[in-house]
């Protein structure tokens, strides 16, 4: 079974592929995204700065736990 999180000696939740502040970056940007409204309508590519951080985090999440469960 694929592990999505760990907790760190504070019992701090952190993603599985991402440290401790890049967790804390996508939660907070996961509150005021994704809005669509800002991506590609062609490409359905994100198109601001934000939602391209966001993108990446969020891939880079769900390539760690495709490996942890391989």
């Amino acid at each position: 079974m694929a592990k999505l999180f760990s907790f760190d000696e504070y019992s701090t939740r952190i993603l599985t592929g991402l440290n401790i502040v890049e967790t804390h970056e996508l939660q907070e940007l996961e509150q005021v995204i994704p809005s669509l409204a800002e991506w590609n309508a062609y490409t359905m590519q994100p198109v601001s700065e934000r939602e391209k951080r966001w993108a990446y985090l969020s891939q880079k999440h769900i390539e760690a736990i495709k490996q942890s469960a391989g």
